[in-house]
């Protein structure tokens, strides 16, 4: 008998230039050149060779495109794009008709100073009614060793104009970042409060995390330290109104990322651009492909993951979310009871759920839920 798949309704679109690269970060990027509208041609060509590859593929697997209830356009910095990648990107969608759904969330990454009203009305025509931008600190002395292109001004600026534009958006927040004895202890309550006054809907928190070769490696804080940051993040925005629902994202009620809860729930997401990462699932809970595309060519790598490998990915999602009943429902009720009032004696938990302790030690309940089956 035929299986009937349900159609894909989430994609996600790499754009890979920056004006500037950041010493920390790790995403796959290349510095904007001299010839800059060559070099976003060469972008162009790639991801219209991916969708097409990218179509074939999943019509082998008997799966297509439905009406996007996602669409997250991420970077690299999407907002040098420009309105040419506006109307790009609205010609490729015509082209492959894939089509948005009235209440499509789309989503695109901006970097402050690089968003003026033009390019934000040229996206909004083609149904972008989202925002996230990167802010990563208000704080005028740590910006630096972020090494970020933009100017404490250039954030207050872009947070303005998302707030004049009745965007929705949700603001990127960093903590963890580098210490030197030069450097006052970082005011990060008041950097959520300035935030928050310019109205988004939902924060995205990080902590910085980065290899042995970082150039501040030695002026990272202690444990200890980003704890105390942690704890003081999630009972600030809690403050504000904002409610934890994953790791590192907080939102007002009803405005969590609808595009990221596919990712956490193991739903579908096809994925185009260089290095882009796509999940389409062939079988809940069975079987499932993960691709990635190639940097230069409409190659990529392909994963088959089975029923094994899909148990323990799903248990890290739930935890992810705080959902820890989802976690450990496969194991016995004993070992469930037990678990449970181990965590609750250690402080992880709140009525079953992740509380803020818990979510950072994601790893250690992982390897209790492994050590109990």
């Amino acid at each position: 008998m035929t299986q009937f798949l349900p159609p894909i309704n989430s994609i996600y679109v790499h754009f890979p230039i920056c004006a500037h690269l950041c010493n920390y970060c790790d995403f796959h990027k290349k510095l904007k050149e001299v010839d800059y509208s060559k070099q976003i041609q060469s972008v162009e060509e790639l991801l219209s060779k991916q969708f097409d590859a990218g179509k074939q593929f999943l019509a082998t697997n008997e799966l297509n495109f439905g009406e996007l209830e996602t669409l997250y356009v991420g970077g690299g910095t999407p907002s040098l794009w420009g309105e040419r990648g506006a109307k790009y990107m609205g010609e490729l969608l015509k082209k492959h008709e894939i089509k948005l759904r009235s209440d499509c969330e789309f989503t695109m990454e901006v970097n402050p100073g690089t968003l003026d009203k033009n390019v934000l009305q040229a996206w909004k025509s083609i149904g972008m009614n989202r925002v996230s931008v990167g802010i990563q600190t208000l704080d005028e002395t740590r910006l630096p060793l972020l090494d970020r292109y933009h100017s404490i001004d250039e954030s207050h600026q872009a947070l303005s104009r998302l707030q004049q534009e009745k965007v929705n958006f949700s603001a990127d927040l960093m903590i963890g970042l580098p210490e030197t004895k030069a450097l006052r202890k970082r005011q990060l309550a008041e950097e959520i409060n300035k935030i928050a006054d310019y109205g988004p809907s939902h924060f995205s928190v990080y902590i910085l995390t980065v290899k042995e070769n970082y150039k501040n490696y030695n002026q990272l804080p202690v444990e200890d330290a980003i704890v105390e940051e942690y704890q003081l993040v999630v009972e600030t925005l809690a403050s504000l109104g904002y409610q934890q629902y994953e790791v590192s994202n907080f939102a007002q009620p009803g405005k969590h990322s609808r595009h990221n809860w596919k990712y956490w729930a193991s739903e579908s997401v096809a994925a185009f651009g260089p290095s882009a990462t796509g999940y389409v699932v062939l079988a809940p809970n069975e079987k499932a492909l993960r691709y990635k595309w190639a940097t230069k060519d409409e190659s990529f790598d392909l994963e088959i993951l089975n029923s094994e490998e899909l148990k323990m990915e799903v248990v890290y999602l739930k935890l992810r979310v705080g959902n820890v009943s989802a976690a450990i429902s496969e194991l016995s009720q004993d070992k469930q009871q037990q678990l449970l009032a181990k965590w609750a004696a250690l402080g992880y938990l709140e009525l079953h759920t992740l509380n803020w302790k818990g979510y950072l030690l994601i790893d250690s309940i992982v390897q209790d839920i492994y050590d109990a089956n």
